[in-house]
Order: C-alpha cells, then sequence, then structure tokens
C-alpha cells in the first residue's frame, strides 16, 4: 500500500511539474532608459542587407513599453529558431545606435559598432502579438 502511495504522489507531481509553462518578460539589450526610438516596422533580407520598411512609428514610449512588458514570452530550448526576416516587428534603437528587432517567433539585435549580429531566443502567441500591435494600428495583421 505505502509502495502504492509513493508511486501516485510521484505521478501527480510529474504531472503537474510537466503542464507548468515558465514565462518571462521580454529581456531588452540594453536598460529602457537607453531606448532612443521605437517603430513598427517590416523587414526583408535584400542580397545580405537589412531592407526596413517603416509602417509607424511611436511617440509614446513609455506607454508601449509599459503594454509590451505585459506580454508573457517563453525561450526556445533549441537552437534553430525562426528569423525576423518577412515578418512585421518591432524595431527598438538605442542610444548605441544598435537595433533591436522583435516578431513574435524571433528577435536579432545589430550591433552598429562592428556590424555584427545576435539572435534572440524569445517567442510569444502570435495572436497576443497581433493584438498588441493592433492597439497602435487596427489594420496591422501576421501573415
Amino acid at each position: 500500500m505505502k509502495k502504492i502511495s509513493v508511486i501516485i504522489i510521484i505521478s501527480i507531481t510529474i504531472m503537474l511539474l510537466s503542464s507548468c509553462v515558465e514565462t518571462h518578460q521580454y529581456e531588452y539589450l540594453y536598460d529602457e532608459t537607453r531606448i532612443e526610438t521605437i517603430d513598427i516596422v517590416y523587414v526583408e533580407m535584400d542580397q545580405d542587407d537589412l531592407d526596413i520598411t517603416l509602417i509607424m512609428s511611436i511617440d509614446d514610449m513609455s506607454e508601449f513599453i509599459h503594454e509590451f512588458n505585459q506580454i508573457e514570452f517563453q525561450k526556445y530550448l533549441y537552437v534553430d529558431q525562426p528569423t525576423i526576416y518577412q515578418k512585421i516587428s518591432i524595431m527598438i534603437t538605442y542610444d548605441t545606435n544598435d537595433i533591436e528587432i522583435i516578431t513574435y517567433d524571433a528577435q536579432e539585435v545589430f550591433f552598429d559598432i562592428d556590424q555584427t549580429s545576435r539572435q534572440g531566443r524569445f517567442y510569444c502567441s502570435k495572436e497576443v502579438f497581433e493584438a498588441f500591435l493592433q492597439l497602435y494600428d487596427e489594420e496591422i495583421q501576421i501573415d
């Protein structure tokens, strides 16, 4: 009887722990006070260069950041994640001229000083990201 009780307790614990999803607030490249501009953009790759189409600039950056910080992100546990290309994105420019491009399923930081880049590891629900962007432009649709 004791053995069965232990097995049941272990089974319940495993089920509870496996159903937990760890969520995070988005981790910016730099402190939020170093943000110079925030834009909603469409990003394409054009012969090894970024081709960024401006959709709109954000005027009230503090409100935007406050609302964006409410989105729950998860972290990829594997290396091969999606890219930022052919997607509507949030582009943050810092006081260093480094830019951070954020989509619902990919991020990439482009460093101005040495022209290198680094991918992020966060993702969130496509529907949640789209609803957030629609607060600023109702016509935004993420394909």
